[in-house]
Order: structure tokens, then sequence, then C-alpha cells
């Protein structure tokens, strides 16, 4: 009998202490988290790379903007553009750098917002070139028609998409080849990728196939050229065009965040070169020496360029 009662009183309690917890609400981790991150994007194959160059950044930023909530940095690595898009409009990410194409086309969607300038290796803009052998008879774009310029690769701003985009926006057609042996379609100038028919599809490369005559052009940066010709190969090259400059990358916010604070992370940019932390920040996010302003003209050639991305096969 003390045994019934005993386990009776048992399952009574058992019953009223289920009741009681179902009676109160249950508060989760992320329910009762305080924690808000600033969190900066990356489009890179490399996320090991990645994490290291941006995270110092985004602690900075954190840490100056801890009075409006945020506790930390993150950093966030998409595979490729239209990730970074998904984050963005879900409302993941807050700051990224990149390149005037994606720049451009993540402006007309309305995601992001360019805010400023990146300066990377002490310069604020570069420009690609194109050159071909001083003997080939190929000083104008006129006379790249129905013949083969070779690119770097298909992500390449300074040695394909600025390069590819200037001459679409001239107006001539560019038709891809599988190799410089291919002929391209009448009217057409032919192109294929550096990296995608050699292991070493370099600047190097492909100034040497200029050089042998494999193919009548090529481009890539100025930068590259001063880095990568030397002056025995520069005899016997000659730049017949020259790209307007454009920002070596830029800075941009989500459209959607409040608009003090997309000025408030503007001025933080601005300044990060005046502290000791700032500059260790700069200089871990790819050799950042400041940002600055984007200039009226910087967005015009922007947009400009930008409008024939569509136009551009990836």
């Amino acid at each position: 009998m003390a045994q019934q009662l005993n386990r009776r009183n048992f399952g009574l309690v058992s019953f009223l202490c289920l009741f009681l917890f179902a009676s109160f609400p249950v508060v989760t981790k992320a329910e009762n988290s305080t924690e808000q991150a600033f969190v900066i994007g990356v489009i890179s194959s490399k996320p090991k790379k990645a994490f290291k160059r941006a995270q110092p950044l985004s602690d900075y930023l954190a840490l100056n903007l801890k009075h409006l909530g945020y506790t930390h940095g993150e950093v966030k690595v998409a595979r490729d553009l239209r990730e970074l898009q998904r984050w963005l409009k879900n409302g993941q990410v807050d700051l990224f750098s990149e390149t005037i194409f994606a720049a451009y086309q993540l402006e007309q969607v309305e995601l992001a917002e360019i805010i400023a300038r990146q300066w990377k290796d002490g310069a604020a803009e570069y420009h690609s070139i194109f050159f071909s052998r001083v003997d080939s008879n190929v000083s104008s774009f006129d006379d790249l028609v129905g013949k083969i310029i070779v690119f770097e690769d298909r992500l390449s701003t300074s040695a394909y998409l600025l390069p590819a985009a200037t001459l679409i926006q001239q107006g001539y057609q560019l038709g891809e080849v599988s190799s410089p042996r291919e002929r391209p379609q009448p009217g057409e100038i032919g192109y294929f990728f550096a990296d995608e028919l050699s292991r070493y599809g370099d600047e190097s490369n492909m100034m040497s196939w200029v050089d042998n005559e494999i193919v009548a052009a090529t481009a890539f940066s100025n930068q590259d050229w001063e880095k990568e010709i030397t002056p025995e190969i520069e005899s016997n090259l000659t730049i017949f065009y020259r790209t307007p400059d454009v920002p070596r990358a830029l800075m941009l916010v989500r459209s959607s965040l409040d608009e003090s604070l997309k000025k408030e992370i503007q001025q933080l940019l601005f300044s990060a070169e005046t502290t000791e932390e700032g500059q260790e920040a700069l200089k871990a996010f790819k050799k950042t020496t400041l940002f600055d302003t984007v200039t009226e003209e910087s967005l015009r050639t922007i947009r400009e360029i930008g409008a024939t991305s569509s136009l551009i096969e990836h």
C-alpha cells in the first residue's frame, strides 16, 4: 500500500513539474544573446587567407562602433557574387570591398552603396594598357579585327573585364576562340584566356606570347607592365591604347543599413590611417594604404564602363 502511495505521489509531482515548466517561456541562447557582430563580406576561393586579411578590419570597426551595440567583428566568405548578393539581401553582411564591375552590379539592384575608394599598395587607381609588337602592324583596335588577343582569366578586372568593356563600348565585336590557332569569325576580335590554355597563364606569359607573335596583342594593368616588362623586352613592344583610370577597389555598405551608421562607417574608414590600430587593420586588409572619397568623375567612369558588364561573357 505504501509503495502504491509513493508511486502515486511521484507521478503527481512529475505532472506538476511538467505543468509548471510548460507554463513559463523557454529562453534560448539566441533570444537572450546581446552579442551583435559587425560583418565584413569577402568573395574568395581561399577562406583561410580571406579571414586572416579581413578579420582585423572587422574587429577594428566593431570596437569603434561598440556604442551602437556591436560587440565583435566577423568575416563571411562567399564563393561568388551571387552568394554575397543573397547575404546582402538577408542582412547578413554589412561591409565589403569589390572591383568596379561587382560594385556597379550591386548598386544597380540597390543592395549596396559605394562609400569609399580603397588605396592598395600605395595606389588609388590604375588602368589597363593594350600592347603589341612594334613590327606587327597592330597600332589600333581596328587592326585587331580578325586577329587574336589574349586575356588573363575571366575574373580579372585589369586583364579582361576592363579591356573587354572598353572594346565593346567602342563598338567592337568579341568572339571567344579555343586557342591562338583558331580563326575568329569575320568582323570579330578573337580572344582566349591564358589561364585556361596554360598553367602559367600570368602577365609574363601573356607578354611573351605577344613578343613571340603567337597573339596580336594583350592587355593588363599599367602596374603589371611596370613590374613585369624588362627594358630588353620593352624595346620590342608598343602600347597602343590606355583605358581610363578606375579605382583599384571600392568599399561598399549594405543599402538597408541606417543612414547615420553608413556615415559613421565611412568616417571610420577615412580616419583609420591616423591610428596605430587602424594602420595595422589596413595593412592586413590586402595591403590597404588608406580609404578616401570617390569623386563624381570616378563614379561616372564606373557607371559608364559598368553598364557594358552585361555584354561581357563570364
